[in-house]
Order: C-alpha cells, then structure tokens, then sequence
C-alpha cells in the first residue's frame, strides 16, 4: 500500500511539498503544493500545461498532471518544513510516454521480466563558481594540477559539509568528498542503489548542489565544458545487474571479474555508443568535453573513442572491479532518468543477441588510438549524435518511435534557436582538425595546393572571420591563456626568424598558392609586403628567453607581455610577436593547431586573414 502523504506531513511536520518532474531536457519542474492539498494531489496529481515545458506537446494539448511517487520523499535537510517528490506524468488519463522517468520505468520493467535489476551508481562532477558565472569561484585555486587539493577543498569546508551531512541524513551513505582535476571543481559520492533510486536522487542531488551553493553566495554548475582550458564535468556511471542478493556481473574467475553476462551487455553499449551520446552528452557544450585536447591538468578525462579496458581511464567503458564497469561517457547536462534508461535499453540488447565487446584493450588511448585508426570513434558534435539516433533501430525499438521522435524534434530545434542567436557556435563548430587545414601546407616548397586544400582553407578561414565580426568579446575572453600562449611563443620565434629571411619569396608564393583571398588578406598581405620591401631585416632570438615571457604571461596582461617583448626584442619582432598573440586566442578557442610539416610559418597567413 502506498504511503500516506498527509500523514507524513503531519508526522515530519511538512508544510509544503515540491511535487516536481524532469523534461526531455533535463530541467526540474515543480509545484509547490500546500500540505493540507497534498493529499488531493497524491490521488489525482498536480496540473502542468505541457507545452510550457521541453515536452513535445502543443498549447491546444490537455492539461499534464503530475502524479508523486510517495516512496520518492525527500524533506530538505536544510529546510524542513517542505518535502520533495519525484512525480511521473499522465495526460487523458494515459501516462505520457516521452516523460523521462516514465521512460527510465519502461525499461525497468523490461529487465524485470528477465528477472532481473539494474544497480547503479553516479559521479557527479560540479564547479562552483562567481555569481555572474565568469570565473571559479576560489581564487587562489590555481594548480595546474589541482586534483585532491587539500587546501583548496577545505576553503570550501562549510559548503562541503553541509552538502554531505545532508547525505548522511537521507540514508544514502555519502562516502568520500575530493577537489577534482579542475580548478574550482569538487564531486561528492554515495552509495549505488537501485537505479530508478539512483535516478531520482541524482535529480535531487543537482538541486541541493546548486541551492547550498547559493545559500554560502556561490553558485554551482554542472556543465560539461564552462572552461576551454580546464577539465569538463563528467557524470561517470557504475553498473551491475542482480537477480535479488545475486550480482549476476559477478565472475571470480575472470582475469576482470566479470560474467559472460557482463561482457554482453558491455557489448551492447559500445554497438549503441555514438547513438547513446545524443542522451548522454545532449548539448552543444558537451562536445567540447569529449574529443577534447588536453587540459591544462595535462589531460582532459574524457573519451573520445568506443572501447573498453581494465582499470584505465582514457577508455569509455572502465572495469575498476570485479562484478561490475564504469561508463565514462556521460557529462553533467545528461538527464538522469534518461542516462539510466539509455544503459538498460543498450545493455539489453547486448543481452538478448550475445554481443561480442571484444577483446578489451590496454593501451593509453590518449597517446595510442593512432593505433587503431579503425577504432570506432564518437561524434564530434551534437547534430551527428542526433543523427545517429535517429538512424539507429535498436534504441528506437527500445524507446518506441515517438519518443525518439519527439526527442530529436525538440533537439533539433533547440539547435536551430541557439544558432540563431549565438554567434560564438562558430567557434565551436572550427575544430582544430578543421582548421588545421590551414597549416597542413609546407610553405617553404613553393608546392601548388590542390583545389580541395584551399576550399578546405578558405571554408575554415572564413568561418573564423564571420565569427569574429559578429562576436569580438571572444577575442579578449581567451587573451592571455597562459599554456598556450608560452608555447604559441616559442615556436613562432623560430618560424619568422626564417621568414624573415626571404620575405619576399614566401609572401610571393602564398600570394600565389592561396589566391583567391578574402579581400582583407589580400590587403594585408600587400601592406605587410611593402612594409619588408627593400628592408635588411635581421631577427635576433637570443634575447628573448623563456623566463620573461613566462614571467608576463603568468600575470594574464597581454600589455605586460608586449611590454616585455618590446624590451627584449627588435620593433619589427615585436610585431610579429604580437601577430602571435592574436593567433594564440585562435587556438585558445579552437584547440592546438597541429603543424605536422614541423613550421609555424602559415600561421603569419591565419593573422593576416583575420586581421
């Protein structure tokens, strides 16, 4: 028999009740409902008009309601007089399908009829940062390899404290607290529990996390990428299957630990992987997080091709212990009941056909994956995950076409809006491997470029020129990123002392090589022409040490460090030494551009293009 709720109320003295629900995109919906009507609600639900959520509906659809499950209550640990609960949707007397934790239910059932049940766990990754969102919230966390910083995570006790003391207080068995691999970023981890439990406690989680935070004048994220040099937030997932007190992942055995039953479903993940990453990784940032170069940790923790291995991180799928994996895929914007959904829904198939996963792998697939250059690898961006999920049978056999349906309309959308009125998506969108294309050519050879390299450059160039002109606050944001801009430095010196050698014969041939242009290279290309024409012009590095650029740099002032290269080095050196600043915000935002010719010369032909 069903709880109480006004009886509840009445013995844990709760005056109002959050009778909530979560959308297709993650969002946290509530009422506040008065005690004394609580048990009206928990009879006939609490009315939501469903087109005014991520919901595929209309305004001309019925009224939603939303029904509390009394077996979810959680009273706030720091406010007791109200109580939350975890609601599942019905509209015309039908639950609706596309409603995420009926979603994640259906599933459910699905494993039940094979006697079985899903146990899970989640790493929930956050930072916590200034009120206006621009910066972590701790200055002086500033390790560039922060991970497990004592100090850094005791400066933020009292928050941390609180957080977790709530924890133990709702039984779920917190056990450690850590500062993460970025600065500014902490994780708090509980106990594993069935997973439409896990599910709903870490809908809840995110919300205590965001209004203690507030509380001590902080606010927390749990964005995948708010910093394009720090480590993004992950959402890691730790798996098992039971049948009652039986783990039936659970193989002594095994060099791994785990059953055939394990490997099947395993299997069934990584078949699914790069539909799964539409559910798992459902933003545009989150593919900033995942195919991402290194940090300035030295590494960016997340994957980036579909495989699996033992106790090694830098593959998606790790087994850390016998009788169960972790799935490293997720980030922080996943929706939780659809993160739960998605693994049951793939792991079943992987049941139910015996997927082979293969042998696991045990390299270093951060250094190695060019290794296996027939490794499947994950989509690159939102639209090809999308796209993967619409094409992809399995899951929507599993889910049903209208819940994929509605899913990818709403996504879609959602895409187009944020199109239309972010200019910055451009940037997003000129990965390094895009752009790399422009350094791809050995200048110094005087070789033709095919007709496919200068589309392929012009395309690039001129994405990054429309970004430019339509947002120009993108410049001073990445200005004066510290690792990028020492190592932009050090290469570029070496590059222009050979231009400079013969300006007149490199100039000549990329005028030819790259032409047509864009109008504003060409010009530049001219001006800077005549500016060396007829000059001696000697480069002399000697003076320009590591130590004082590094010594400017870490001061974040791009006057200092003009200051000290106008100090150190001749006028016309300087210039070209303030080209490559500019270009440093290129790669700041773009990633590292590869030069696998060995020279930095092209990357006077980027400036020019874009200045």
């Amino acid at each position: 028999m069903a709880k109480d709720l006004s009886k509840l109320a009445k013995q844990k003295k709760i005056k109002y009740f959050l009778i909530s629900f979560v959308d297709l995109f993650g969002v946290l919906r509530s009422k506040l409902v008065p005690a004394q009507a609580i048990g009206e609600m928990q009879k006939n639900g609490a009315g939501f008009a469903g087109f005014a959520t991520w919901l595929d509906m209309t305004p001309a659809d019925s009224d939603m309601f939303a029904i509390p499950d009394p077996d979810s209550l959680i009273q706030l640990p720091w406010n007791k007089e109200v109580g939350w609960l975890a609601s599942d949707l019905w509209m015309d007397g039908k639950q609706v399908k596309a409603s995420p934790r009926v979603i994640l239910k259906d599933q459910i059932k699905k494993l039940g009829k094979m006697n079985l049940e899903m146990k899970s766990g989640v790493e929930c990754e956050y930072f916590l940062i200034s009120q206006d969102g621009s910066s972590i919230a701790d200055s002086r966390d500033i390790q560039s390899k922060p991970c497990y910083d004592q100090s850094a995570l005791m400066r933020r006790y009292e928050l941390i404290k609180e957080i977790c003391d709530s924890m133990i207080e709702l039984g779920w068995n917190p056990y450690q607290n850590d500062h993460e691999d970025a600065n500014g970023q902490f994780e708090m981890n509980w106990d594993y529990d069935n997973c439409l439990i896990t599910a709903d406690r870490h809908v809840f989680f995110k919300f205590m996390v965001k209004s203690l935070a507030e509380k001590h004048g902080l606010r927390a994220t749990f964005m995948p990428k708010p910093f394009e040099n720090l480590t993004g937030n992950g959402c890691h997932a730790h798996v098992s299957l039971w049948n009652g007190k039986k783990n039936k992942f659970l193989d002594e055995s095994d060099r791994y630990g785990l059953t055939k039953t394990a490997y099947h479903f395993v299997g069934g993940l990584l078949k699914n992987a790069r539909s799964l990453s539409s559910l798992f990784n459902p933003t545009i940032n989150s593919y900033r997080r995942i195919n991402a170069p290194a940090t300035k940790s030295g590494a960016s923790w997340s994957p980036s091709s579909i495989s699996y291995t033992g106790n090694n991180r830098t593959h998606m799928i790790r087994i850390p212990d016998a009788g169960r994996f972790e799935l490293r895929l997720m980030d922080g914007s996943a929706n939780p009941y659809l993160l739960q959904a998605g693994v049951i829904a793939a792991g079943l198939f992987g049941l139910n056909n015996k997927t082979d996963p293969g042998e696991p792998l045990a390299c270093n697939m951060y250094t190695d994956y060019k290794n296996y250059p027939n490794l499947e690898k994950l989509p690159n961006d939102i639209e090809e995950s999308l796209d993967e999920l619409d094409e992809n049978k399995i899951l929507r056999e599993a889910f049903g076409d209208d819940v994929i349906n509605s899913y990818l309309k709403l996504k879609r959308k959602e895409i187009e809006d944020f199109d239309q009125n972010d200019n910055s998506y451009l940037f997003k969108q000129t990965t390094a491997y895009e752009i790399g294309g422009i350094l791809m050519f050995d200048h110094r050879s005087g070789r033709e470029i095919t007709r496919d390299e200068r589309a392929q450059t012009e395309a690039a160039l001129a994405k990054l020129e429309q970004a430019f002109a339509e947002n120009r606050m993108i410049r001073e944001q990445y200005l004066g990123r510290r690792a990028l801009l020492v190592k932009n430095l050090e290469r570029t010196v070496m590059a222009e002392t050979k231009l400079a050698q013969d300006p007149e014969a490199w100039y000549g041939r990329n005028e030819l090589n790259l032409s047509p242009r864009p109008q504003g290279y060409k010009n530049a290309m001219l001006e800077e022409k005549q500016n060396l024409d007829g000059k001696q012009r000697k480069v002399s590095q000697s003076k320009i040490s590591q130590a004082n650029i590094s010594e400017a740099v870490d001061d974040y002032d791009y006057s200092s460090i003009m200051d000290t290269l106008a100090e150190n080095a001749t006028p016309e050196q300087t210039t070209d030494m303030q080209s490559s600043l500019e270009l440093a915000e290129v790669e700041a935002i773009s990633g590292t551009l590869p030069d696998p010719k060995g020279t930095a010369t092209g990357s006077v032909a980027i400036l020019l293009a874009l200045l």
